[in-house]
């Protein structure tokens, strides 16, 4: 004391907290940020089921839902949205093909058997063949907080396949003479 008067000392406030950091995440992601998240195989099925008739087309359905898979990206928990863009067809003789679809049944499209649809395909060859279809997805990554990216880019999933037999089909029944008529149902092409 000194005077009469007390010193007193009043602590140094508690010094802010400082904000934390935003995280720094990319304008554009792409598919190699993505890479461990993997998107759901499609579903594959086969009219007529598993056997075709060389030189007739055989038709393919695939299937694919959207769907979400969670994890890490940037140190940051995400979850990627993935939505069906279409399907991939590799028919196992050399051929390949992509459709905005993965095709639907002869009867759900009104058609006959054995008639020609966006997802059909002919084989040239007897043999045995694997049909390996691709679902080809678009993604969307959410950050949470900190907003949604698109991915740059179509994500494959891995491929389903179904193992075909090609056999060759002979018939008694013709619609007309093949001689004067080839083409007519029934001949042989």
């Amino acid at each position: 004391m000194v005077g009469g008067d007390c010193a007193t000392f009043a602590p140094d406030p508690e010094p802010e907290p400082d904000e934390p950091e935003e995280p720094q995440i990319p304008a554009v992601i792409t598919l190699a940020d993505i890479a461990s998240f993997v998107p759901t195989p499609p579903s594959v099925s086969t009219e007529p089921d598993g056997i075709a008739a060389k030189n007739m087309p055989m038709n393919s359905i695939a299937g694919s839902e959207a769907h979400t898979v969670a994890g890490d990206l940037f140190g940051l928990p995400v979850s990627v949205a993935f939505t069906p863009a279409g399907f991939r067809q590799d028919w196992g003789d050399g051929t390949m093909s992509e459709s905005g679809t993965g095709g639907a049944s002869w009867p759900a499209l009104g058609q006959a058997e054995y008639t020609p649809t966006a997802t059909s395909h002919a084989y040239a060859q007897k043999g045995t063949y694997t049909l390996t279809i691709t679902a080809l997805y678009t993604a969307v990554v959410d950050f949470g907080p900190y907003g949604t990216r698109p991915v740059d880019g179509v994500v494959s999933a891995p491929g389903a396949s179904r193992e075909i037999r090609v056999v060759e089909v002979h018939t008694a029944l013709v619609q007309s003479d093949c001689t004067e008529n080839p083409a007519a149902a029934g001949c042989p092409a």
